[in-house]
């Protein structure tokens, strides 16, 4: 979303309030949607794509750090991923790597090294 709200929310224009008051009945509507659904995964203990993610992240570092053999041809479709949707390969490798970091320091930590 924009500076301006959606591209939707900029182009339509309140000339007639029964536009504006449909407008904010959708958003509304929206939003009651998201509540009960954020309830609903809450309650059901459900994990979101994000917590799934983070999941494969840890495991991935976890494993890179432990033996990087291991990991095959997976960083290098990582990255080709990330740079085809139009981020920097130097950063996004950089970004990898301090992730790495931080979590070799954890699992040290977490051994009481």
């Amino acid at each position: 979303m924009g500076q301006h709200g959606t591209k939707e929310a900029r182009a339509m224009t309140f000339h007639d309030p029964r536009d504006a008051q449909r407008y904010r009945a959708r958003l509304k509507k929206q939003r009651e949607y998201q509540r009960k659904y954020r309830e609903r995964l809450v309650k059901e203990r459900a994990p979101e794509s994000a917590d799934i993610a983070s999941a494969c992240m840890n495991a991935f570092l976890a494993v890179l750090i432990k033996d990087p053999k291991l990991m095959g041809p997976l960083p290098r479709i990582m990255v080709n991923s990330l740079v085809e949707r139009g981020f920097d390969r130097e950063l996004t490798v950089g970004c990898i790597r301090r992730m790495a970091d931080r979590k070799f320091r954890q699992i040290q930590r977490m051994r009481g090294e």
